[in-house]
């Protein structure tokens, strides 16, 4: 991939194995500290630029980079698979909804207008207008498990909000990523009132690099806003190291973390069983469990808790892992071995503190769908996040303590409640912190143009559609005396 910030003065380059088979399918440029202060440089020049382009262009420009996507699904999806892992068929979703992600936040564009306001003061003399300026440079840092959506969640409402970017992918799963900024780099549109118009050059830089090339972009002091996607304990990091660097800042970077989750589902006795078996299976299972919306912890009413565990064994075991290139493929293989053993480490960690593996386990690359029965809190399936196929489950006499047990974690991003009671789902949707509530289907429940963000250490801000137009901008009050004594 071309980046004209490379230089010839670099550490060495980064290898990235496929998790097929763990061959060497590329390697990536590891950026130098000058390289990463160019790039930051390089898109602090283009901001200004960037800032006039008409908000049309950039509705335009957007819409343009969806087609372009449509238009290479077949290679994106089949990059996604080789470098990540995810069946081929979940790559297609995956391609599909980052289309769909630069399409509604190319839509949302036309609700970033601002407002006049009336004055409460002097209603007769004064204009109070209300319009958002984008921040300036954004530095977007993306980990492996959407290579391409998780970009795009953060690239489209960036460029949308008129601000130039400095983007980092992770290195496990760096070439989705490179291949949507190609073909943001490709984009000019034709306006027919406007003229020919492309990115001002400068706008959109790409570095590659390991955790501490993160760190260093996070850390320069020309970047104004952070969007980081990745861990708990990363996010703390970024927190720390913007501690040192303050005095230093004209501004206080802002900062939009989403940082994962331990997402809990509650099934009442009442529940559509058959369903709540289903939803759970999906939302323990598919993409492997590498999802930060992964069903981890599942709280059953004890009437029904055999039953719903022999139902969710069976429809784990009933799911085919292998050849993520095959059709059949339902489970594709884990990133990296160091992700395989922390998936094991928590199995095993459950295991000794009481809980029963009821099927799954490890099988080389993979980690074959698993569930475990009797957790509790103290296990680290119970308080971390896992980042695998694996689910955990537990009983529960009472709706206060099924709610107080959703409740025990530092994480707050989805869960889902089951049962036909609508009141009492409403009345359990009120008492657990997390962003997103689902009712009587998967947490894994998501659409490109809703609010999508956590609650505690899962993360500040929200994206999606306007919202996530309105993270990467800021207010700018405009009070206009029009007196004419």
């Amino acid at each position: 991939m071309d980046n004209k910030f490379l230089s010839k003065k670099r550490k060495k380059g980064i290898s990235v194995h496929s998790p097929i088979d763990g061959h060497i399918i590329a390697t990536v440029p590891h950026a130098t500290e000058e390289e990463i202060e160019s790039a930051v440089e390089s898109a602090q020049k283009a901001f200004p630029a960037m800032k006039e382009l008409a908000v049309t262009i950039r509705q335009e420009m957007l819409l343009e980079i969806s087609e372009k996507i449509k238009e290479n699904a077949d290679k994106l999806a089949e990059t996604i698979t080789l470098e990540q892992g995810k069946p081929l068929k979940e790559a297609y979703i995956e391609v599909d909804y980052t289309y769909k992600t630069f399409q509604t936040t190319a839509h949302a564009l036309s609700g970033l207008n601002g407002r006049c306001i009336e004055s409460m003061l002097e209603p007769e003399n004064k204009y109070i207008l209300e319009k958002y300026e984008p921040y300036g440079v954004a530095a977007i840092i993306t980990p492996f498990n959407f290579p391409l959506l998780l970009p795009a969640s953060s690239i489209a409402p960036a460029l949308g909000a008129g601000n130039s970017i400095v983007f980092k992918p992770s290195e496990l799963a760096p070439i989705s990523g490179l291949f949507l900024s190609d073909l943001i780099k490709e984009v000019e549109i034709d306006d027919p009132f406007l003229g020919k118009k492309t990115l001002p050059d400068g706008a959109f830089n790409v570095i590659t690099g390991d955790a501490e090339t993160g760190r260093l972009l996070t850390k320069n002091k020309k970047v104004d806003m952070i969007c980081f996607t990745g861990s708990m304990a990363s996010g703390k990091k970024i927190y720390e190291s913007l501690g040192s660097g303050v005095k230093e800042s004209i501004s206080p970077k802002r900062l939009l973390l989403e940082l994962g989750g331990n997402a809990p589902v509650i099934v009442f006795e009442d529940a559509d069983l058959e369903k709540a078996i289903a939803c759970v299976a999906y939302g323990s299972f598919t993409y492997c469990g590498e999802v930060c919306l992964s069903t981890q912890r599942v709280y059953v009413e004890e009437p029904i808790y055999d039953e719903f565990l022999k139902g969710v064994v069976e429809a784990a075991k009933d799911l085919k892992h292998g050849d993520p290139l095959k059709d059949e493929t339902d489970i594709g293989p884990i990133i990296s071995t160091k992700h395989l053993e922390n998936i094991t480490n928590f199995i095993g960690d459950a295991e000794e503190k009481g809980g029963k593996v009821l099927c799954g386990g490890r099988d080389g690359r993979y980690i074959k769908p698993t569930v475990v029965s009797n957790i509790r809190e103290g296990m680290l399936i119970a308080d971390k996040e896992i980042f695998g196929p694996v689910v955990g489950v537990a009983s529960f006499k009472s709706l206060t303590e099924a709610v107080n047990l959703a409740n025990q974690t530092q994480y707050g991003l989805s869960a889902a409640v089951f049962t036909k009671n609508i009141p009492k789902a409403m009345d359990v949707a009120k008492k657990i912190d997390a962003g997103t509530i689902v009712i009587n289907d998967t947490n894994q429940w998501f659409e490109p143009h809703i609010a999508f963000g956590g609650y505690k250490w899962s993360g500040t801000g929200r994206q999606g559609g306007i919202h996530s137009l309105k993270e990467f901008s800021q207010i700018k009050t405009i009070v206009i005396d029009h007196a004419t004594d």
